[in-house]
């Protein structure tokens, strides 16, 4: 008999990002193991712009699945244009005391009194995140969607973290069971931005309840599911589940492989905080110095956005590297795997995140090549060493970095790059295990 699942998840195509590949992984599996998901998400023109958007994803849902798409009212976005025309006056409101040093709000530790409480009223409407703005309409449709489709569990995918409190209500409201899926830490991520004290206290109780309330809590890391059994030890371990990311093999059925002439290195995604290009950069640029890397025997490649300061066509022109780097803009999911099948190497970075793997690392791993992954220590060495994918080097020893590349470089020139790769590990990843471990919490709930 088909068992339905209630799936809340904020990133559905054709919203795009790393997100939506896991959600398209476990829509696409589900059905074949007898448990048919009924998805709540948000209506693409309402949520936020940078959101990437690629309608060609919707190509890879199966139709037969039912999408409520609802509204969502973001105050964050209205409220930061508002405090954006009334910061500009700011500077003519006299604050006893504050010193006169630059033209910025925030150039003392004196704030001024009605930045700060503008500043508090914008944080506000943004717990846990900007995405609050669709909780009630999600809870709404939620309480539709369990009435009229008999819902039998109730899944939600996080970040943003709104999606748990509207899995959270609805469970409590329907009594039905719930999962809910950690995608990334949610008090202990590195790029977590630093809160008023008072909001941090707000957020870490509900991820205490969110995780009270659950049936079974999914971490996509074995070092996040350790985490959670550290921050929880009242809680019985084993409600902390590992599902790791993955990939859909039917997606990687058509690429367009080929020889190149010269190693080709690429990064396919976006960059942004402390996910910085600058140390590859300055290994290449050292390198190409030394007279080992030229344009007849090199390419670093990065597609996607690059929102790092300082990182433009201008830095490369600087450091001289324009002609072996290349900066592309963001193109549709199907290219952007063409891009890795056309690729000898495969670059992650992913600095200072213990307890995080990139969902970009398991496509990789679909496509077969060796990863050169810019990692400390962490989730995502761990996953490159053990499963033998590539090599590492900490993105604080620009010597290593250099060491690695022209490894890679001397391999290529041998023919013998890819004997890195390991097959098994590419199976091991294939979403339809991953899928039937999903499955197998769904089938808990309902018989605990």
């Amino acid at each position: 008999m088909l068992k339905k699942v209630l799936f809340i998840a904020y990133q559905i195509p054709p919203i795009g990002g790393a997100a939506t590949q896991r959600h398209i992984r476990f829509l696409t599996r589900l059905p074949a193991l007898d448990w048919h998901p009924v998805v709540l998400t948000v209506d693409p023109a309402c949520c936020e712009e940078y959101y990437p958007k690629d309608e060609t994803l919707l190509s890879f849902l199966p139709s037969d699945i039912p999408i409520y798409r609802t509204k969502s009212f973001n105050p964050m976005d209205r409220l930061l244009k508002i405090k954006a025309s009334m910061r500009r006056g700011c500077g003519d409101i006299a604050v006893r005391d504050r010193p006169a040093v630059g033209n910025s709000c925030h150039s003392s530790p004196y704030r001024n009194p009605v930045q700060f409480c503008k500043d508090i009223v914008t944080e506000i409407f943004r717990i846990p995140d900007r995405q609050i703005g669709w909780y009630l309409f999600a809870v709404l449709t939620g309480i539709r969607i369990i009435r009229k489709e008999e819902i039998k569990v109730i899944y939600s995918s996080g970040n943003p973290w709104t999606s748990h409190l509207v899995g959270m209500s609805l469970a409590k409201l329907s009594r039905l069971p719930w999962v809910a899926d950690f995608r990334d830490p949610w008090l202990h991520n590195p790029y977590k931005e630093k809160r008023f004290a008072f909001i941090a206290s707000i957020e870490k109780r509900m991820e205490k309840n969110v995780v009270k309330n659950a049936s079974y809590v999914v971490a996509n890391t074995r070092p996040l599911q350790k985490q959670f059994r550290v921050s929880y030890p009242q809680i019985d371990p084993g409600k902390f589940i590992h599902i790791s990311n993955g990939y859909l093999a039917s997606l990687f059925q058509n690429l367009q492989f080929k020889k190149n002439d010269k190693l080709v290195i690429s990064h396919v995604g976006s960059l942004y905080s402390n996910r910085s290009p600058l140390p590859v950069l300055q290994a290449v640029a050292n390198l190409k110095r030394a007279g080992l890397f030229s344009n007849d025997n090199f390419l670093l490649q990065f597609i996607g956005n690059i929102s790092v300061s300082g990182v433009n066509q201008d830095l490369l022109l600087s450091m001289r590297i324009e002609d072996i780097v290349r900066f592309i803009p963001p193109v549709a999911h199907d290219k952007a795997l063409n891009y890795m099948a056309g690729s000898d190497v495969l670059l992650i970075i992913q600095p200072a995140t213990k307890l995080q793997v990139p969902a970009k690392i398991f496509e990789y791993i679909a496509v077969g090549k060796t990863i050169f992954a810019i990692t400390g220590e962490g989730a995502t060495a761990d996953l490159v060493k053990h499963e033998n994918l590539g090599i590492v080097a900490n993105p604080e020893n620009i010597e290593e970095i250099e060491n690695k590349l022209r490894f890679l470089q001397q391999e290529y020139e041998k023919g013998i790059l890819n004997e890195f790769y390991h097959k098994y590990s590419q199976e091991k990843f294939e979403s339809i295990p991953l899928t039937q471990k999903l499955v197998q919490l769904f089938e808990a709930c309902l018989n605990p």
